[in-house]
């Protein structure tokens, strides 16, 4: 998981830190976008790429509308 989100995001952005009580939790600009606690399973392949391309892309978006 690590080598595909730096691949596609690179070193600079992307930040693993071991989790607690099996936690498998994954923020964008401290905002929670995929929780294994919450969801009770892990990521699908290109799941959490896909979650932080929509994080990208709604961020700009939410930032106009206020």
């Amino acid at each position: 998981m690590g080598d595909e989100l730096s691949n596609q995001f690179g070193n600079n952005i992307v930040v693993l830190k071991p989790g607690d009580r099996g936690a498998y939790e994954v923020y964008v600009n401290y905002q929670l976008i995929f929780s294994k606690l919450q969801l009770d399973r892990f990521p699908n392949e290109g799941e959490i790429i896909n979650l932080i391309n929509m994080y990208i892309i709604a961020e700009p978006l939410s930032r106009i509308e206020k």
